[in-house]
């Protein structure tokens, strides 16, 4: 199919109409569309020159979300932003939470939304290790949730 830079840049328009996306994304989309390098780049250029298209932006609206609604520690908003075609760089900054005691404390909710108790035994503290390390803490800081959950200062 052969476009103009006028269709692309509506086919563009139109994709980022409900949400915003990354670059890749809209690239990944306009590929698909049927237009040319050359008018994917004109596009992307066009878009990111009036604000429409940034990564970073996006980046740092993803990792807050999944921080404050999905719980999700640093280490999986990471991984995801780089699946999303984000650079490393600004993956890297947009997953630092903004204190580790923010995530301590998202991490200590999810504690007690999860279990109505503390671990009693070594099996039951191996699983709500597990789910916070699946849900992308560190292996410290799911430990510190857990003894603080378990009413050990750390």
């Amino acid at each position: 199919m052969s476009s103009t830079l006028e269709q692309t840049l509506s086919e563009a328009y139109d994709y980022l109409g409900p949400r915003d996306r990354t670059i890749a994304q809209v690239r990944a989309h306009l590929e698909q569309f049927g237009a040319t390098e050359e008018l994917i780049d004109a596009t992307v250029t066009e878009l990111t020159g009036h604000g429409y298209l940034d990564d970073s932006r996006y980046a740092r609206c993803f990792a807050e979300d999944r921080r404050n609604l999905d719980s999700w520690g640093k280490e999986r908003i990471y991984r995801k932003l780089l699946r999303l075609g984000i650079e490393q760089e600004i993956a890297v900054e947009a997953s630092e939470p903004e204190d580790e005691d923010q995530e301590l404390a998202v991490a200590l909710e999810l504690l007690r939304r999860r279990m109505r108790c503390p671990p009693t035994d070594p099996k039951a503290r191996q699983r709500a290790v597990g789910m916070l390390l699946r849900r992308g803490y560190s292996w410290d800081l799911a430990y510190r949730a857990l003894r603080r959950f378990e009413g050990r200062v750390t």
